[in-house]
């Protein structure tokens, strides 16, 4: 059972974002904008109806008090449940950053972090369940270094052409990419690497099965 959030905050729906190739996306977080959010976790037994009593719940803890919850899945055998967690980034808060991985015992509840020092890239895909104990995730990779920047100068005119004068409906894409620069972005938030873990081994940094690229689902 999880517990989402009555309305989001000014401080979070109000940030920037980049829109590339349809895509929005929050620089800070390596995943897309504005995502949805859960405060809370708990475990309800299947026979017992929801809403349910304080007593009839075990609650996910271990993580850090106050931090946002993404991705809420179960381990194929219902032995683990995998989550998210990033920091709200308001008044106070610690630093905003790409999201950890957790895993959280489902007999007791009590949750610990996975993959060590990397953390998702989630603009394309998150992680996925491989069997009841493994899975794979996509990271932001390592080396990574800071965004390219935009050319102080441009490499050359933009140019447009319609001299063929034919008229045709057309779609309306938004946030097409417009220069050579906006490509990069795209590349650089969308390459991960994919890791392979498993969830048994604590303090595993997991196994790089795949070289950084853009991986969708």
């Amino acid at each position: 059972m999880s517990r989402p959030p009555s309305l989001p905050p000014i401080f979070d729906i109000s940030r920037p974002e980049l829109k590339l190739a349809g895509v929005r996306i929050d620089a800070e977080q390596h995943s897309r904008s504005r995502m949805s959010y859960y405060t809370g976790l708990s475990i309800v037994p299947s026979d017992v109806l929801v809403p349910a009593a304080p007593e009839a719940m075990l609650e996910v803890r271990g993580y850090p008090e106050g931090a946002w919850l993404n991705y809420v899945t179960w381990s194929p055998d219902g032995s683990f449940i995998a989550f998210t967690t990033r920091s709200p980034g308001g008044p106070g808060d610690p630093p905003r950053g790409p999201l950890q991985l957790w895993v959280a015992d489902a007999s007791t509840g009590q949750a610990r972090p996975l993959l060590g020092k990397r953390r998702l890239n989630t603009v394309f895909h998150s992680y996925t369940w491989l069997d009841d104990n493994t899975l794979v995730a996509a990271t932001v990779p390592d080396g990574c270094g800071e965004p390219p920047s935009r050319p102080p100068i441009p490499a050359g005119p933009r140019i447009q052409d319609n001299s063929s004068g034919k008229k045709s409906q057309n779609r309306t894409w938004t946030d097409l990419l417009k220069d050579d620069h906006d490509g990069e972005l795209f590349e650089y938030y969308g390459s991960s690497d994919m890791v392979l873990l498993d969830v048994r081994q604590q303090g595993s940094e997991g196994e790089v099965i795949a070289p950084p690229r853009m991986y969708t689902e």
